[in-house]
């Protein structure tokens, strides 16, 4: 392929050229050929990944340290972000101080009624045994009608003492092992368990 272009102006060009009054200039010529033609664009956006998921925790809280960062690759089971679970320590603390007393009150209840019992047929038998001796030394001269009378009079109350005792002692037991105590210590059991989870998920 040959390109070519000519110009002329009024009058010539000196030195002649082609035929009275023309000119002449040399031109480049090249053989045609196939090629690319380069071309250059600007543009802005960001770059996304395919896939992208929210991670969230069950549990809230303050955020004590993250153990990933963007971009890294992590495995199944590895702790990404650990929670401040200081509070849920309390709570968890707490609860097992009332289940622990709850069971205490349920037991001891029943404890303190049967040492008191036992307590009390102790006296009783002091004081029958005291009533007994001083009937016998009544009647043998021994003792005042003065001193007979406060033994009896002890031996009454000794009695009274031990059947306020037996009763008691029942009360306590059915109440050890009453329904509404069972349900008190399962919903402070489940409490416990409810509390323990939640750290679990930090």
């Amino acid at each position: 392929m040959l390109i070519t272009g000519a110009c002329a102006r009024k009058g010539g060009y000196p030195g002649g050229g082609m035929g009275g009054g023309g000119f002449s200039f040399p031109v480049a010529a090249a053989p045609l050929t196939r090629g690319n033609i380069a071309q250059y664009a600007s543009a802005t956006g960001s770059v996304v990944p395919r896939l992208s998921g929210d991670l969230s925790s069950v549990a809230s809280g303050t955020v004590l340290s993250v153990g990933a960062q963007i971009g890294e690759r992590v495995t199944k089971g590895e702790l990404l972000v650990q929670i401040d679970d200081s509070t849920l320590r309390a709570q968890e603390s707490q609860a097992a101080a009332n289940l622990a007393q709850l069971k205490a009150s349920s037991v001891g209840g029943s404890s303190t009624a049967q040492a008191a019992l036992a307590s009390a047929q102790v006296a009783y038998h002091t004081a029958q045994l005291d009533l007994q001796r001083n009937r016998t030394l009544f009647a043998q001269g021994y003792v005042s009608k003065s001193a007979l009378d406060d033994s009896t009079n002890r031996f009454a109350a000794a009695d009274a003492a031990l059947r306020a005792a037996q009763v008691a002692e029942q009360n306590a037991s059915l109440s050890s092992g009453s329904s509404a105590a069972t349900a008190q210590i399962q919903a402070a059991q489940a409490a416990l368990a409810t509390v323990e989870r939640q750290i679990a998920l930090t």
